[in-house]
């Protein structure tokens, strides 16, 4: 075995499994709606910015305009009130 096959051997047993072919899970649906429609008439909310008191209020104001159930409305104000990840 010539030295680059053997150190190409040694360099891909050491890889990291989740970094050889894997792709980045895809985004939950609300994130998803979060980025593609939210921003689209008003400037976004940036997360943590706002209560989920505050933010359960104004999505009152939204929902004639995007059609969520209860579950997502709930879902999307407890991803708009966390912290953004660092």
């Amino acid at each position: 075995m010539g030295a680059r096959a053997w150190l190409w051997l040694v360099l891909a047993s050491t890889t990291p499994a989740c970094a050889v072919g894997a792709s980045a899970p895809e985004p939950p649906r609300v994130e998803r709606l979060y980025v593609s429609r939210c921003g689209s008439c008003h400037m976004r909310v940036e997360r943590g910015s706002r209560t989920h008191e505050e933010l359960t209020r104004a999505f009152a104001r939204h929902r004639r305009r995007l059609r969520l159930t209860s579950e997502e409305w709930a879902q999307m104000a407890d991803y708009l009130s966390a912290p953004a990840a660092p």
